[in-house]
């Protein structure tokens, strides 16, 4: 019904005589509101900005329509203003989709700057398992940023590089541009992004079997992304943090370092982190033995996956289905029956479930 007011509401609008001076107005008024948000969502306003925009949904739609149509700047600054935003909320492919777009436009128009598309398209680009894509832009970005001199340009544009190169299999430079991506950040005062090469130089390490060096890693980058506030990026680090917990044995401690993660990411709407931690929280139940509750747990992760088209699994999380399908049966039809109730399951409950975990 709301939505076919707002047709009927966008048609009588298109009608009138002042429509393009309208339109305009209301595409800068969303433009500066995204722009003004994407800066605060990585701080202490991070929640408080994040339900301020969820109401906004359909006028940030409308406004990045309008400005595809009729605005090559504008389309550029909201395309790469409202992509941390739209992936947080598990809308993936849609923000890959705008960013894609924006990125054709802007490389049409030279004077548009594409530095912020190219970073968003790399970000969301992990995301869906477009590693290509993520190589590519971020080999752009890098180029932009040490033509200008930027230093935080070339250290995010590293991180993003490093990535690629591990999903080619290169751990070798993998971990050299992470290290060369952590000695930038912090050369030129960039805690984010040097939070971000020690949450993935903690994943090398412990894909190398090095638990010791992985502990040192997560746990700088989660007192580097408290520091700043970050409550999402908080939730990744306190996540990995509970992956090495399980790969040690140590369950009732990832379990409520899950928990931790999990209120923290529910809280946020995070849908990514959640989808994280319910995977990983299936496998806290299956190792414990309680096979009923890790099978729903592990069917709602897998449908919320679907949902937000979140990318197909890397060597961790393989690592982590197989474990838990050591422990599962997938021939027992109560296991099998609890799995397709799990995935029927709204996110709130499957949260709930996954918490009561730490109080076993």
């Amino acid at each position: 019904m709301l939505e076919t007011i707002r047709e009927y509401a966008a048609e009588r609008l298109q009608a009138e005589p002042e429509a393009r001076e309208i339109s305009e107005r209301h595409t800068r008024f969303y433009t500066e509101l995204s722009q003004t948000a994407h800066g605060e969502l990585h701080g202490p306003s991070q929640a408080e900005w994040l339900e301020r925009l969820d109401p906004e949904l359909e006028n940030l739609r409308t406004a990045i329509r309008w400005a595809q149509e009729h605005d090559d700047a504008l389309e550029v600054e909201l395309a790469g203003a409202t992509c941390f935003f739209l992936s947080l909320r598990g809308l993936l492919h849609e923000a890959l989709g705008y960013l894609r777009r924006a990125i054709e436009t802007a490389e049409n128009t030279p004077s548009l700057d594409r530095s912020e598309l190219l970073y968003g398209g790399a970000y969301v680009a992990l995301r869906t398992g477009d590693f290509a894509a993520v190589g590519r832009w971020s080999e752009q970005r890098l180029a932009l940023g040490r033509a200008h001199g930027d230093a935080r340009v070339i250290a995010r544009s590293l991180v993003g590089l490093a990535l690629a190169a591990w999903e080619q299999g290169d751990t070798k430079r993998t971990q050299t541009l992470f290290l060369e991506a952590a000695e930038v950040a912090r050369d030129c005062g960039d805690t984010q992004t040097l939070g971000m090469a020690a949450q993935n130089l903690g994943n090398l390490a412990l894909n190398k079997g090095d638990p010791e060096t992985t502990r040192l890693y997560y746990r700088q980058a989660l007192l580097l992304h408290r520091e700043m506030s970050d409550a999402s990026a908080e939730a990744g680090s306190l996540g990995n943090l509970a992956a090495l917990a399980l790969n040690e044995g140590e369950i009732d401690e990832a379990a409520a370092l899950l928990a931790d993660s999990l209120r923290l990411a529910s809280n946020l709407g995070d849908r990514e982190q959640s989808f994280i931690c319910l995977i990983n929280s299936a496998e806290v139940a299956a190792r414990r033995g309680e096979t009923l509750r890790a099978a729903r747990l592990l069917g709602a992760a897998d449908a919320l996956r679907t949902e937000i088209g979140y990318r197909p699994a890397d060597v961790s999380e393989q690592d982590t289905r197989t474990r838990i399908a050591d422990l599962l049966d997938e021939n027992d039809p109560a296991q099998v029956a609890a799995q397709s109730e799990g995935s029927s399951m709204n996110l709130d409950d499957a949260v709930e479930l996954a918490l009561s975990l730490a109080s076993v």
